[in-house]
Parts: C-alpha cells; sequence; structure tokens
C-alpha cells in the first residue's frame, strides 16, 4: 500500500468517514454490540466542506504509519 497512499494514525477516533466528490458523505461508527459498523450516508456541500476541513486537521496531527 505504501506505492499508493499515505496513512498516519490519529488517536482516539473511533469512526470513519468517507467523503466522495466533495458533496457525498458515510460516516461509520462501530455497532455497540460488535456486529460491525452503523453507517449514515448523506449528501451535503457544507457538511462536506466541513468535514473536509476536519480531515486536514486530523492528517495534519496524525503520526505516519511508516516512512
Amino acid at each position: 500500500a505504501r506505492e499508493f497512499m499515505k496513512l498516519r494514525c490519529v488517536d482516539d477516533i473511533r469512526g470513519r468517514l468517507y467523503l466522495y466528490d466533495s458533496r457525498d458523505i458515510l460516516l461509520a461508527y462501530h455497532a455497540l454490540n460488535d456486529d460491525g459498523y452503523v453507517g449514515i450516508s448523506t449528501a451535503s456541500d457544507h457538511l462536506c466542506a466541513t468535514l473536509e476541513h476536519l480531515f486536514e486537521v486530523l492528517w495534519a496531527d496524525g503520526e505516519p504509519v511508516w516512512d
């Protein structure tokens, strides 16, 4: 995977965030009963812009998984 992407580890993040085309969003959180993840899908320009900013802040704070 090193050839295709950069990964960073950020502590205390317990969900997954997927942004598509600057509008479509999928938020996924670990289910309380350990059956996997519960997801919410929506489309919003404003929410996507906010989450993109959050991602950039977390990315800058994260530690590289490998060099």
